[in-house]
């Protein structure tokens, strides 16, 4: 037996000698805190105690040359060898939604006149997140939950005015284009479309600025944001981006919360044409600082069924959302349940939470489409994305900073300023 096994038995022997019987603590406890009235009593528990302390030395006597026993040397398996030309550079059993790559790069580069040797300091494999498709002029249901599902966003006058000045400060700073928002007491949906590619760094400006404001606000610290990504779902179709707008601005009433969206306190917008503008809130901005005083927010139609007018389009959407209410009043009806109202939902508490569990699922959607034919090859067109990053990322890793990434890529192509293939129109 090694030096380690024995300490470890020896521990487990002595614990459970310590752990001693319920009658038996008790009485060596008043034993030792109480004072001996009769001297019977006393000799009593005296003799308790050294019956205790003998069988901890002949659980420790056995043991006492443990001290002399040869350490036990374990010998580890080298490491695999760095990935080659004939050796691929992630696992053959990776998962479909991520891929695995050895993080320990070696190579050469030129920058600024002068070869850099990459080399990182692990061996491990490790774990990367699949990697997002970012193309211009795409239309996007954009989602993001509280922490804990709390109702840090629950409607009010200064979460409404923090959340306007966040949300048209990211859309004028980024110029992603809003066609339909509402924000419920702990998430968000957001119907919008990227011209420039750039919807990643709209959702990290308004989180960001949304956070820090409305904590302020709430004399709070912590994150307001779940640990989960952002769920960035690509509409295929015009008929997928009137469902979703649909689907947002009827998500009050779905949730049971109001009779019909127009009751809904908080944020909603969508109609087309209206501009909104909104002071700097007072909670964390500063007066002196770059941000301008107030900030326009704009409402603009999407670019679907331009054989349509505005006012017939937004009919027409008005029609889809007033399906989802019929249909969400209908069953509050058969499940004799009733909405629970404009003053209920501003009586909430910041800190409080649904009744209901929570709907967890393994699967992220990156794409929605009605139409079978559209939806697989949006899906098809991503698995080549990924195809093609994955080999270029191999190539740049092993030192080949000419290598081309595709259409697309946008976190190496801010951060590492990769070269990236012209995005085919659409």
């Amino acid at each position: 037996m090694c030096r380690l096994t024995q300490r470890d038995a020896l521990r487990t022997r002595v614990r459970s000698i310590h752990t001693l019987p319920h009658d038996l603590r008790v009485r060596c406890s008043s034993a030792r805190t109480r004072p001996s009235r009769a001297p019977r009593q006393s000799m009593r528990s005296n003799a308790l105690l050294i019956r205790v302390r003998a069988a901890i030395d002949s659980a420790v006597q056995p043991y006492a040359k443990v001290k002399s026993a040869p350490i036990a040397t374990v010998t580890l398996p080298p490491h695999p060898p760095p990935p080659t030309d004939h050796q691929p550079a992630r696992p053959p059993s990776s998962a479909p939604r991520a891929f695995q790559s050895r993080t320990r790069v070696r190579g050469t580069h030129e920058r600024d006149g002068r070869t850099v040797e990459t080399a990182s300091g692990s061996d491990r494999w490790m774990r990367v997140t699949c990697p997002r498709q970012i193309l211009p002029d795409q239309t996007y249901l954009v989602t993001r939950r509280t922490t804990q599902r709390q109702f840090l966003l629950r409607p009010s006058r200064v979460t409404n005015q923090n959340v306007l000045y966040c949300l048209a400060l990211a859309a004028e700073r980024t110029g992603v284009i809003l066609h339909a928002v509402c924000v419920m007491s702990n998430h968000w949906h957001g119907v919008v479309t990227d011209p420039e590619a750039r919807l990643p760094e709209f959702t990290e400006c308004f989180h960001k600025l949304l956070a820090k404001a409305q904590n302020a606000s709430l004399d709070r610290c912590e994150n307001l944001w779940s640990s989960g990504k952002t769920s960035l779902v690509l509409l295929t179709s015009e008929q997928d981006v009137l469902e979703k707008m649909a689907y947002t601005l009827a998500n009050p009433t779905v949730a049971g919360l109001v009779k019909s969206p127009d009751d809904w306190p908080g944020v909603i917008l969508a109609r087309f044409g209206d501009e909104i503008s909104t002071k700097m809130p007072d909670a964390f901005f500063d007066d002196d600082g770059d941000l301008p005083e107030s900030a326009e927010l704009q409402v603009v139609r999407p670019q679907i069924f331009a054989a349509l007018s505005d006012a017939e389009l937004y009919a027409r959407l008005r029609d889809e959302v007033a399906q989802r209410v019929r249909l969400a009043r209908d069953e509050l009806a058969r499940d004799g349940r009733s909405f629970l109202g404009r003053e209920s939902v501003l009586r909430q508490s910041f800190d409080a939470r649904p009744k209901t569990e929570a709907r967890t699922s393994k699967f992220s959607p990156r794409v929605s489409g009605r139409c079978t034919v559209e939806r697989v090859a949006a899906i098809r067109r991503l698995r080549e994305f990924v195809g093609a990053y994955r080999v270029a990322w191999n190539e740049w890793r092993r030192g080949n900073r000419d290598t081309k990434f595709p259409a697309g890529t946008y976190a190496l192509r801010i951060y590492a300023c990769v070269m990236c293939a012209d995005a085919v129109p659409s």
